[in-house]
């Protein structure tokens, strides 16, 4: 029964947190001081917490998962709308297709990056927006780009919660070994979030042996 309350525990903090993470995202972008002090009511929510918990390994818990936000944050940074591409970027985020497309007709990059390094396949597959990702990957959409914090396309599938992106990445050679600059794959970035769906389709995939980006290529040269 214990088990059981824990795994519902875990799984709750792990929806909150991406809760928080989508909400920040939000407000950072119109008002980038709201967004920060968002963080420091976040941080000093979690803060409380831990002087509420005793010495051992629950307090040691916290510490983590406190650090755990920290870390989403500072990575999951947001588009900027006064950016070149904003309108592609907008787009991806809102899961707009029919907007997507005629932005693509008209001759918009598929690959533009934003400060951060972010692309807008990496957009879409952050708000697991399945069908423009599949969209942008028959418009041959760079799969294997990382940002600036070295996050993957699949790593931000990870946070959005649906398994079937993320079997889809996959097929297409997202590396599941990929690790970003905190060290972490898409599989502790899905646990980090609760996502037992996704972790789930993470395990199966890589038991599998799917075939990645970069194996692909080694067998092309």
């Amino acid at each position: 029964m214990q088990g059981c309350t824990n795994a519902a525990v875990t799984g709750c903090h792990g929806a909150v947190l991406h809760i928080i993470s989508h909400f920040y995202l939000g407000i950072r972008v119109k008002y980038k001081v709201c967004g920060w002090l968002f963080v420091g009511i976040t941080i000093a929510c979690q803060s409380r917490r831990l002087i509420t918990l005793k010495k051992g390994k629950g307090l040691m818990k916290a510490i983590a998962s406190l650090l755990m936000v920290l870390v989403i944050f500072v990575i999951s940074s947001p588009v900027q709308a006064v950016e070149p591409g904003a309108e592609m970027f907008a787009a991806a985020t809102g899961g707009k297709l029919a907007e997507m497309k005629q932005l693509v007709l008209d001759g918009a990059p598929v690959d533009n990056a934003n400060a951060q390094g972010r692309t807008p396949i990496m957009a879409a597959a952050f708000y697991g927006n399945l069908r423009v990702v599949q969209f942008l990957l028959a418009e041959g959409a760079d799969i294997t780009a990382v940002d600036n914090q070295k996050m993957t396309v699949l790593m931000l599938a990870a946070q959005s919660g649906n398994p079937d992106l993320i079997q889809l990445l996959v097929a297409n050679g997202a590396d599941i070994k990929a690790k970003n600059k905190s060290g972490q794959t898409a599989m502790v970035v899905a646990k980090m979030f609760g996502h037992s769906a996704v972790v789930t389709a993470l395990e199966q995939l890589s038991d599998l042996g799917g075939e990645t980006a970069g194996d692909k290529n080694s067998k092309k040269k």
